[in-house]
């Protein structure tokens, strides 16, 4: 079989954990930001309701190491980034 290499998997590094925004206080845009991966050509974000990403509200992909978005309703929220390496294959993320 053909060798399989998982891209590692980028370090998240904002918004920062337990970070807490007030609609009213903050503009409504949140910067989603990681740690660039070397042997990434894309990444995948994934916003969700709860931590175990079965209700994922918002899904973006980017060829660069942020992603902002805008207009989260009211609530809590988790967020994982994952990798895509040259041949399409993913590091990390739910």
């Amino acid at each position: 079989g053909l060798p399989v290499r998982l891209v590692a998997r980028p370090v998240p590094v904002a918004p920062p954990p337990a970070d807490v925004r007030r609609f009213r206080e903050t503009a409504a845009e949140v910067r989603f930001a990681w740690a660039p991966q070397p042997d990434a050509e894309s990444y995948v974000l994934r916003v969700a309701r709860d931590p175990d990403f079965t209700d994922v509200v918002h899904v973006a992909q980017a060829e660069e190491s942020e992603v902002t978005h805008g207009y989260l309703k009211d609530g809590e929220y988790f967020w994982s980034v994952s990798a895509v390496g040259q041949g399409g294959e993913h590091g990390g993320a739910p």
